[in-house]
């Protein structure tokens, strides 16, 4: 793992228990803009259990945190900003079903997908899509652990659909709801 002190071609990787806010970057990336500060100056960006920080002047990646479990992590800086980001983002999510569309049919299955980010430089989020007989009902960004909304979606979905929801079927590609990519989760 590199850490060094200042960070100027390589973009640094660190763990998310490292004291990557401590350390000393200077932007010298795309923009060369020169900028030179500290971790907890940076802009954070979360996408799955990474985080890319951001050149505050021009927007540059200068480091990669990667394995973010603010479980095991509590204390760090970047799980206690990554538990901020993810309580600011579930504020922005529906709440309402009545935003759902009505839809036909007597038993009615949906699923829960991860539509990746396209982006070139993988620092845009990716979203969850539910939809039902190919039909896309929702959309919002998805956020790494995740379980908590796929249930609260799945009740929001009996209550719209009332005796006609049969079903919402996740397989989650990547670890948003466990943490283990791959693994069919009910």
């Amino acid at each position: 793992m590199r850490t060094p002190e200042l960070v100027t071609a390589l973009l640094a990787e660190f763990d998310v228990g490292d004291e990557f806010e401590k350390k000393e970057y200077i932007c010298s990336d795309v923009g060369d803009c020169g900028w030179r500060g500290l971790g907890t100056e940076t802009n954070l960006v979360f996408i799955r259990n990474t985080a890319w920080s951001q050149c505050p002047k021009c927007s540059s990646n200068v480091a990669y945190i990667v394995d973010i479990d603010a479980e095991n992590h509590r204390a760090s800086y970047v799980s206690r900003k990554h538990r901020d980001y993810i309580e600011k983002l579930k504020e922005t999510l529906t709440q309402d079903e009545a935003s759902f569309p009505e839809l036909e049919g007597d038993s009615l299955e949906f699923s829960w997908t991860i539509e990746p980010s396209d982006s070139a430089d993988g620092v845009a989020p990716d979203y969850v899509v539910i939809d039902c007989d190919d039909v896309v009902i929702h959309r919002e960004e998805a956020y790494w652990g995740n379980k908590d909304r796929f249930e609260q979606v799945e009740e929001m979905l009996r209550r719209r659909y009332g005796s006609r929801f049969s079903d919402l079927e996740h397989f989650d590609a990547f670890g948003y709801l466990n943490g283990r990519p791959g693994v069919v989760w009910r």
